[in-house]
């Protein structure tokens, strides 16, 4: 990931519609991320996620990793998907 990896808005911004309620800080965007591949991986293999994790190299010259749980934003995934369908068709 990037070199910062923010919790909150710096600036109280915040992501575009429809997701527009969520924070645009790296937490988010990254668990809306592993979201996304947790909702393919369930619609393609018929499994469930038990949880999602994201990996953070926080200093390369250590190679210290720092492993951040993130929560699965199934519904957030699902507004996304039925609002950028609905735009292409």
């Amino acid at each position: 990931t990037n070199k910062k990896f923010g919790y909150f808005s710096k600036y109280n911004e915040y992501l575009l519609e429809p997701v527009d309620y969520l924070a645009n800080c790296e937490y988010t965007v990254y668990a809306l991320q592993v979201s996304i591949y947790a909702y393919m991986f369930e619609q393609i293999t018929g499994k469930k996620c038990a949880s999602l994790k994201i990996f953070y190299l926080r200093d390369i010259d250590s190679k210290f990793w720092q492993e951040i749980n993130v929560p699965y934003m199934r519904a957030d995934v699902e507004i996304l998907l039925k609002h950028y369908q609905h735009n292409n068709n």
